[in-house]
């Protein structure tokens, strides 16, 4: 009495699952024990112990859990809101991209910058990745590509969340293609639009990640079909 219910956590190399993410779970009358070869299975050991307790009995089921993740890369596509990095934690998922979030449409207010900043950090102080959307950079201004100016601006921003510790969701699908904002100038030198793209997105990629080596970012192409797209 007085007691409480022991939890074991161990970060063990020698761990009986062997799979990134892994982790054995194991519930006894006297006590639960979760080994995981990574930071990230501990997580999911964690999780999962508090899936199978219950607080309001004050008890836990009794088990043995071997887990770990087929799908290395497990999230979803969506926007900020209160309770998303609970959310994200308790389904398991690992990388969040927000299309949405207060610093969109260069609305960088104080309070719209901490915001983003804070939710960052609960991420990466998890071992989670999360990306926040740069389509008002990417498709709907219209602006041709060649210009320099319109790079700089674009890893400009990119820098200013890879700072924050998040990742880039950078979107080219439904506008940037219709007839009338492929211009002449992005056409320069013969290429295809495809080929000008991926270069351009190429220079976007180096010029965030030569001052921020661990950024990562998700690549969302046009439509490249139909008789003007």
């Amino acid at each position: 009495a007085g007691l409480g219910y022991p939890l074991a956590v161990a970060l063990d190399p020698s761990a009986p699952v062997d799979k990134p993410e892994g982790y054995t779970l194991e519930v006894t009358k006297k006590g639960a024990s979760i080994r995981a070869r990574d930071a990230q299975g501990v997580l999911w050991g964690i999780v999962s112990f508090l899936q199978v307790a219950d607080p309001e009995k004050h008890t836990a089921r009794i088990c043995k859990v071997d887990d770990w993740p087929d799908c290395p890369r497990r999230g979803y596509l969506g926007h900020l809101w209160a309770g998303c990095t609970e959310f994200t934690v308790f389904n398991k998922m690992n990388i969040v991209v927000h299309q949405q979030h207060p610093m969109r449409n260069g609305w960088d207010s104080p309070l719209n910058v901490y915001q983003c900043e804070t939710l960052a950090r609960e991420f990466h102080g998890l071992g989670l990745e999360i990306q926040y959307g740069i389509y008002s950079w990417t498709m709907d201004m219209g602006w041709p590509y060649c210009w320099k100016k319109y790079l700089g601006m674009q890893i400009e921003i990119g820098r200013r969340f890879a700072a924050m510790g998040a990742g880039v969701y950078y979107p080219n699908d439904d506008c940037r293609y219709q007839e009338n904002v492929l211009r002449k100038e992005d056409l320069a030198g013969g290429r295809k639009p495809s080929d000008f793209d991926a270069q351009h997105v190429l220079d976007f990629f180096n010029g965030v990640k030569e001052k921020h080596p661990g950024f990562r970012m998700t690549y969302c192409p046009p439509f490249y079909w139909g008789p003007d797209s």
